[in-house]
Order: structure tokens, then C-alpha cells, then sequence
């Protein structure tokens, strides 16, 4: 622009004018995400879960800047109607080139998606004067496996390593074994869905578990009496109690930290065999701290001893096999255990192994030492014990009560003697849940020369449980 006066001087400014064509923007998914810079990408995702590491990717094709805002629809392409429980999560506005992280996630109630028809997520930026472009991501949305909640090993000498889940081999959930652990299929094998479900409300068990030798070990009582032990059949029940009649609704329960009843391996089932006894008279399957199992079960001359926990076999867990295990002893005790994903309920703790020793009985006042062992399966420290001490003569039944033929003396004497409560600092336990403890009576003259004596102990756990 130039300016002249009249006498002829001129002076001229510059103004420099970039111009650019009409807005716009690009529009894409990242390049160095899984949807590799295309304007679609497609997934597949389970019910409840998120489709994340996607980023859509905002170039402005000039440096001016321009707000552009972000909105989305989710379809289901089969109906045509949006759907409520998949949400998109996006930031609301860029104002340059940007990058924009993605994230999709499907609800609980998601409904699956036919094959062929996945619900189509759009993405669209807007810069408000009619410049518009989307981003889509096709999502097929499936069902996931039944998600049994028990995990983890047993191992039997005769038949080797049982898997309680398919997720012991299939870590993924994709149908074929990821390999490595001596009990999986090879790598790549098709695996099904399988596993031990333990009801956390009724604590019942049900569900299948695998071993290579002989298949299926089934804790669901339709498969394990393949409908044979109903309506005053019983040829297909379990041998012996528990939950042995045909009125029964389950094979196998967890009850006052016990696993009670039955499973069978399925290859017995019509052939009298393939019972496993999860407890007997002198063995059983118990809980251990809040989620693990240990002890043993007992498969008959087929399955032989079976193992919850290598514990059972390397109580000191130094990584040997402890020579209460026989032949194997002092070789490599590989670390296993059958565990459930979830809070086990607390079981009454035990007293054991009540004794008394006297270092002094020559004279009053006498205080032998009372001893026992506090147990508790789940590792509950131990939160207050009370011992009493009852004279036996007036109590020969040993039922707390005195007896009717009971010396006069008994209806005026204290009952019981003596009672001692400790309510002192947790005493914790040791790995398989056992404290040792030892009260030193004080005597206080209570205890007479030549008179017997017994004594109860009472154990309440941190669960308060006695």
C-alpha cells in the first residue's frame, strides 16, 4: 500500500498475506496402535471388558487454529439401535493436531454380538461450520468362558498333576494351551473351558478338573451318578457317606474347613470305580489361611493319595521332599497348591495335645505346666484361650457338671477350681497353622496334695470363632 503527498514524496507499507485452502483436518487411528492408521479398525473383546491402546490421530492441515469437537454413537449393527452399556471414553476437544487416546468398554450386561454383526463405534470431530470426519471401530463383543473359581494343582504319585482350570494351561482364555507347565498340552493345543466352581454362599463344589492319564475328575454329582443315584436308583451312588442317597444334592461341600464327600474320575463311571474320597477317617482335604487348601485325598488303587498343597510333603518348605513322604524323600518338592480365587469362611480353631508336667509336687502352692496346641486351618492367630481346672472327683465324667454321687464338698468348693483367661497380644501360627503354648499355673494354694485334677482349654481365633 503507497501513499503520495501532493508535493510528490511517497512512502509504501507491506503487508505479506499467507493464504490457506479451506479448513480441514485429517482424521485416523494411530499408526502405532493395534488399528494401524486406518479410518476403521475392528476387535474382539469379552462381555465386561475394555478394547484400550488405541489412539485416533487429529492433523490439521494448516497451523491456524481451530477448535475441533469429539462426540460418538455405538450401534448395534444388527438392530440398528444404540447401546447404552458400551461406553466411550475420549477427550472432549482439540484446538492443533493432537492425539486422541481411545477407550472402549463393554458392561456386564453387554449383550453378545452375532457373528458377522458387531456393534459399530463411531467417533466424530466437528468443527462446528460443517468440517466433519469419523473414525470407526467395529466391536464383536462375546461371552467369556465360565469362570470357575477354584485354581491350581494336585498331584497323585500314580497319575500325576490334575488341573483344577483351564486357566492353569490357558492363561489368555483363547482356547488353546499356552504350554510350559509339565501338566498342559503342548503349546497350541485346543483346550476347552473346564474347571472347579466352589459356591461361596452355600459352599458347595461342582465342575470337572483334568488329568492326562485318565480324563475328567468331576465334582458335579449328575456327572459323577450319571442320573443313577435318583427316585430309589442307587447303582451310580457314592460307596459310602457323605451325601450318598439319592436325596442328596451335591457331592462335595466345604464345611467347618473340611472338604467333605466326593468327586470321581468319569472314566469309572458304569465300571464301579473312579470314586476319590476328599475325607476319611484319618486324611482329608482342609482349608488353609484364606484361600489355599492342603491335605489329601484318596483315589483307590487308580488315583492313589492325591495332594492339595506341597506343603503336605515339604512342611518346612525348603524346597526337599520330607521323609514322612517315603521313597521320594530328600529330592526336588516342587512348589503346588489348589486355591480358590475369593475369601474362604473361617472354621472353628482346635485345642490338641493337652498335658500337664510338675517340676515341684513336694508343697504348696502347686503350678504344674498346662500345655497344648492351638490349630487353625486358615492361619488365624490365635486371639484368647481360657483354661479351667476341675477337681475329678467331683466330676469323673469330665463334662464340666458335677457329678450326682459327688463328694458333699463339691456343692460349696469353687467349680471349677481354678479358671485363667489370656486375652493378651495375637499369638500367630506357623505355616501349617499350629502355636505350642505352655501356661504356668501360679498355684495360689488352690490345688490339694493327692487329689487329681483335669483341665479344658477353650481357643477363640481372630475370627472370633471358638
Amino acid at each position: 500500500m503507497t501513499g503520495t503527498s501532493d508535493s510528490g514524496l511517497s512512502k509504501t507499507v507491506y503487508y505479506s498475506l499467507t493464504v490457506y485452502g479451506a479448513f480441514d483436518f485429517a482424521f485416523t487411528w494411530d499408526t502405532t496402535s493395534p488399528c494401524t492408521g486406518a479410518a476403521s479398525c475392528s476387535d474382539t473383546i469379552y462381555q465386561g471388558s475394555s478394547a484400550s491402546g488405541n489412539s485416533g490421530v487429529v492433523a490439521y492441515n494448516s497451523p491456524l487454529a481451530r477448535t475441533v469437537n469429539f462426540s460418538n454413537t455405538v450401534v448395534n449393527t444388527s438392530t440398528g439401535l444404540a447401546e447404552p452399556s458400551i461406553t466411550v471414553s475420549i477427550p472432549a476437544s482439540c484446538a492443533t493436531t493432537c492425539i486422541l487416546p481411545v477407550l472402549i468398554s463393554t458392561g456386564a450386561n453387554t449383550p453378545a454380538t452375532p457373528s458377522g454383526t458387531p456393534y459399530t463405534v463411531a467417533i466424530t470431530g466437528d468443527d462446528g461450520s460443517g468440517v466433519a470426519h469419523s473414525i470407526t471401530y467395529n466391536l464383536t463383543v462375546k461371552l467369556p468362558p465360565t469362570n470357575y473359581n477354584m485354581m491350581g494343582w494336585a498331584w497323585s504319585d500314580n497319575i500325576g498333576w490334575i488341573s483344577f482350570n483351564a486357566q492353569n494351561c490357558d492363561t489368555d482364555w483363547d482356547g488353546f494351551s499356552d504350554g510350559g507347565n509339565a501338566g498342559c498340552p503342548v503349546a497350541g493345543t485346543l483346550i476347552p473351558n473346564y474347571g472347579i466352581n466352589l459356591n461361596l454362599s452355600t459352599y458347595e463344589l461342582s465342575g470337572e478338573a483334568w488329568n492326562n492319564e485318565i480324563g475328567w475328575i468331576t465334582f458335579t454329582r449328575s456327572f459323577a451318578t450319571n442320573g443313577q443315584c435318583a427316585g430309589g436308583i442307587t447303582t451310580e451312588c457314592p460307596p459310602a457317606a457323605p451325601y450318598n442317597t439319592t436325596s442328596d444334592a451335591y457331592i462335595a461341600e466345604l464345611k467347618d474347613g473340611k472338604v467333605q464327600g466326593w468327586a470321581r474320575a468319569t472314566s469309572g463311571i458304569g465300571e464301579n470305580w473312579g470314586w476319590l474320597a476328599l475325607t476319611g477317617a484319618s486324611y482329608g482335604v482342609t482349608n488353609l489361611g484364606a484361600s489355599d487348601f492342603q491335605g489329601w485325598a484318596w483315589g483307590g488303587d487308580v488315583m492313589g493319595w492325591i495332594s492339595f498343597n506341597s506343603i503336605n510333603c515339604d512342611a518346612d518348605t525348603d524346597g526337599l521332599i520330607d521323609a514322612s513322604c517315603g521313597a521320594n524323600a530328600g529330592k526336588t518338592a516342587y512348589p503346588y497348591k489348589v486355591w480358590v480365587r475369593g475369601t474362604l469362611p473361617c472354621s472353628p480353631p482346635t485345642a490338641t495335645s493337652l498335658s500337664s508336667n510338675f517340676l515341684d509336687r513336694c508343697g504348696q502352692p502347686y503350678n504344674p505346666t498346662l500345655s497344648f496346641t492351638y490349630k487353625d486351618s486358615q492361619l488365624n492367630p490365635l486371639l484368647q484361650y481360657t483354661i479351667k481346672i476341675y477337681d475329678y472327683a467331683c466330676d469323673t465324667n469330665k463334662d464340666a457338671v458335677i457329678d450326682g454321687s459327688a463328694p458333699g464338698y463339691c456343692a460349696t468348693n469353687p467349680f471349677p477350681t481354678d479358671t485363667y483367661v489370656y486375652a493378651g497380644s495375637p499369638i500367630a501360627t506357623n505355616a501349617l497353622g499350629l502355636a505350642n503354648l505352655d501356661y504356668q499355673y501360679n498355684g495360689a494354694s488352690k490345688l490339694d496334695y493327692n487329689k487329681s485334677y483335669y483341665f479344658t482349654v477353650t481357643v477363640q481365633s481372630i475370627c472370633n470363632l471358638d
